[in-house]
Order: structure tokens, then C-alpha cells, then sequence
């Protein structure tokens, strides 16, 4: 039986590339996976299909080698088997609405690689992107209590720590001090530091973190435990 592992949003840097064909009915999932993944070099999308009628003629056109379809359009399990007799090489994510009402223990039981929920964080795909495509079978966490038949999963689930960015003890202060919503003079103050090695500070926060704003900077408070 296959093991799945839970993971959240890491990403490792060492990945092999990969050629992505998204089945979805809807094209904005299409745009927005392949700007997704514009600035990650080692994903290729490379087509796009609104049903389950055309894949077979893209997959002998394009060659993806990983398929993200959307459970919800009509015959997605059947062609997911298809496919795989067709090329046991290929790899499948399952990328289903919250709102769903497809039975994801099927997807699970004819061995997709992959299952990610839409409402999940982005980088939740792209960590299923690089797991799947190392080998390495992937759930969204926020998955697991939508799996009706439990005995798919127990003894089956390797569970992974999740491994968060790392930041120095002076960033940690740093950013207490920013999302209490101080200003960079009065950290500076506090700390008894230069108002440029704050902002220096911040800066590599906000790379570290991949964070654009204030908000984004909240939501890594709470999962780093920073108060």
C-alpha cells in the first residue's frame, strides 16, 4: 500500500524537472499555476485541458510527465487509470475544490501521487509539485478528516515535521518588535541598534519568509510562535 506523507508548504532545493499538464475546468486555475510556478525554473507547464476528452491527444503532443486535474470534471478517475497504463511513469495530483463532493478515497484507492486542496496555501502545490515529482507520495494535511475510509491511511501516513525558516535570535526581536507595530526609529531605540541595521533586518525577513506585507509578516507570527 502506499505511504503518504503530510506535509505543509516546504520546499527543498533540489529537485528534478518536471513537465505539468493541468486538466481543469475552469482556465484562471491554469494561469494561475503557471504564474505560480514562472519563477521556478524546474517546472514546465506545459498545456492545458478543460476536460477529460483531449488529455489523451495532449499527453502524445506535450509528454508531461505530471498531470494536475481537478477530480470534479466528469471521468477523471477513468482516464487517471488510463493514463497509467498507458505510462506507469506518469505522476498525478489531485487538486479539489473545499467545497467538493468527490469522494477523494477513490483517487486515493487507484494511487494518485498527490492531493492538495485549492483553498490551501499556494505553496502547498508547489510543495506537492516537488514531493510528487521526487517520488515521495503527498496529502495536504487539511485533507485528512475529508478521507472517509480511514483504513486507507492509518500505518500508511509517514507524518513529517514541518521544517520552518530559520531566523536569528536578533530577527526574532526584531520582529516581535515590527508586528507590534512599531516603526524602524523606535526598534532601533529598543534594541539599541542603528535604524539601518533594523531595516536590514527586515529586509531579510521578509526574504526569508517570502512575505510582501505587514499581513503576510502576521501570519508567519503565528507560525513561528513569535508574541
Amino acid at each position: 500500500m502506499n505511504t503518504y506523507r503530510i506535509y505543509n508548504n516546504q520546499l527543498s532545493s533540489n529537485i528534478n524537472s518536471c513537465r505539468v499538464l493541468v486538466v481543469d475546468s475552469m482556465p484562471i486555475i491554469y494561469f494561475a499555476i503557471k504564474k505560480l510556478t514562472n519563477n521556478h525554473s524546474y517546472i514546465d507547464v506545459v498545456d492545458y485541458c478543460d476536460n477529460n476528452f483531449t488529455i489523451t491527444n495532449s499527453y502524445d503532443r506535450k509528454k508531461p510527465n505530471l498531470f494536475i486535474i481537478d477530480p470534479d470534471i466528469p471521468l477523471s478517475a477513468n482516464v487517471i487509470k488510463q493514463l497509467k497504463r498507458k505510462c506507469s511513469e506518469i505522476k498525478f495530483i489531485i487538486y479539489i475544490n473545499n467545497k467538493s463532493q468527490t469522494c477523494i478515497d477513490e483517487f486515493i484507492r487507484i494511487g494518485v501521487h498527490g492531493v492538495v486542496f485549492k483553498s490551501s496555501d499556494v505553496k502547498m502545490l508547489l510543495a506537492a509539485i516537488q514531493s510528487v515529482n521526487q517520488g515521495v507520495l503527498f496529502i495536504d494535511q487539511a485533507l485528512t478528516p475529508h478521507i472517509k475510509n480511514s483504513s486507507l491511511l492509518p500505518n500508511n501516513i509517514e507524518k513529517q515535521n514541518i521544517l520552518l525558516p530559520k531566523i536569528s535570535p536578533r530577527e526574532k526581536q526584531v520582529f516581535k518588535l515590527i508586528i507590534d507595530g512599531l516603526r524602524n526609529r523606535e526598534i532601533a531605540e529598543i534594541l539599541s541598534i542603528s535604524i539601518k541595521t533594523v531595516e536590514s533586518h527586515r529586509l531579510n525577513l521578509m526574504k526569508k519568509l517570502d512575505a510582501h506585507n505587514i499581513v503576510d509578516l502576521m501570519k508567519w507570527a503565528n507560525r513561528l510562535n513569535i508574541e
